[in-house]
């Protein structure tokens, strides 16, 4: 109890290094816990949104199978098109159960920024959706100018059913039927018309950007894929590779955050090094009375450790109880760092992640302590009683 008390009063003693340092911690640990909630909801979030795809092969322009996933998923421009014909020979193929056509395009308003994409479908893509009710993505016919919408973008446009879309996209004016449920997914912020009506509107007629297919019941989707992938000009990405492309993407993710890590590590352990290394100088004349008086050294360095320990114990908890609070963001800020960022939370908070972060403190603690404790051994009781008499 000796030992938490004058560790205490010496922190007491030096109110304003005892708070920077303090501060220095938790921002350390701020930085360090952002890192790792938002590496492990990445994850999370882009393989719901995935997931949420639900299509089992995707049949797309010969390009990149990258590009044209984060395309479907995301929206974007992409030159190249298929046509009706291509459509009808993949639609007819005897394993085809359902092909659905997609138009895609992204918008932008010049004037609040805010971006949305078009997507223009038939009826039939709400069955390839696992998160929507089959029932959805109804219009009254074909080129109606009609439009169901995300329901992140209702609540920012203020729209219901009955309500227009206003023209701050495109010119056109399209009449809410429907809003989409919640799915925490970039289909949140999406607007979904019939085909015919985005082919007018982005004035591509009879042309379309992807094809989402699933097979029947059964059929082998290898053997499938090679057939489909006969028809001229048109590439047939698996849900498999798809699947492997976007954990290439989420690799290379981990690759950059791991690096972040590692030199928020470096710069906490050279922060908390300097701190200690100057309370030992500070503390160098009354450690030699100490030891005069009978302290070894290790006692003196279970003191500073103690110190050490409340000190990085209390910015932990500060670190973290702020990277709640402006999980908002921080969250906009690695949205705008990281291209293609999936819809949803991006930030996951659970009990591994705390436990993570409290044991990055541990170790950064340990391993700042290690050299500035070595120097008091060198403290000699002689200097301290010298000093006391000059």
């Amino acid at each position: 109890m000796r030992y938490y008390s004058l560790a205490i009063a010496n922190m007491k003693r030096r109110k304003w290094r005892t708070f920077l340092t303090t501060i220095g911690i938790s921002a350390i640990v701020l930085a360090f816990f952002s890192v790792v909630t938002f590496s492990e909801g990445y994850q999370r979030a882009l393989k719901q949104e995935f997931t949420s795809l639900g299509i089992q092969i995707l049949a797309v322009p010969k390009g990149c199978p990258y590009e044209m996933t984060i395309f479907v998923l995301h929206g974007g421009h992409i030159e190249k098109s298929l046509t009706m014909e291509q459509f009808q020979n993949v639609k007819s193929h005897p394993a085809v159960s359902i092909a659905s056509p997609i138009l895609i395009q992204k918008f932008k308003d010049p004037t609040s920024h805010k971006e949305t994409v078009l997507y223009g479908v038939y009826p039939d893509f709400a069955i390839l959706k696992p998160l929507w009710d089959k029932s959805e993505l109804i219009f009254t016919h074909e080129e109606a100018m009609e439009c169901w919408i995300g329901s992140n973008l209702a609540e920012v446009l203020s729209l219901k059913v009955g309500d227009t879309l206003p023209p701050i996209f495109f010119k056109e004016e399209l009449t809410v039927v429907g809003v989409l449920p919640k799915t925490r997914t970039a289909d949140d912020q999406f607007i979904f018309a019939p085909l015919k009506t985005v082919q007018k509107i982005v004035n591509l007629p009879d042309q379309m950007k992807a094809i989402g297919i699933q097979l029947k019941e059964g059929e082998k989707v290898g053997a499938t894929i090679e057939e489909l992938s006969a028809i001229p000009d048109v590439q047939i990405v698996s849900y498999r590779q798809a699947e492997y492309t976007l954990n290439d993407l989420v690799q290379s993710t981990q690759n950059l955050l791991q690096i972040a890590i590692w030199f928020i590590v470096f710069i906490g352990v050279i922060g908390i090094m300097n701190t200690i290394f100057m309370a030992i100088e500070d503390r160098r004349r009354e450690m030699g009375m100490m030891k005069a008086l009978g302290a070894s050294s290790i006692q003196l360095a279970y003191g500073i450790g103690i110190e050490t320990v409340c000190i990085i114990v209390t910015g932990s908890f500060l670190g973290m109880i702020l990277a709640w609070f402006l999980n908002q963001g921080i969250e906009n800020l690695l949205r705008s760092l990281v291209s293609n960022a999936p819809g949803g939370t991006l930030s996951y908070y659970s009990l591994e992640t705390i436990f993570l972060t409290l044991s990055f403190c541990v170790v950064i603690g340990l391993a700042s302590i290690i050299i500035p404790v070595v120097t008091i051994q060198k403290i000699s009781p002689l200097e301290a009683i010298q000093d006391d008499k000059s």
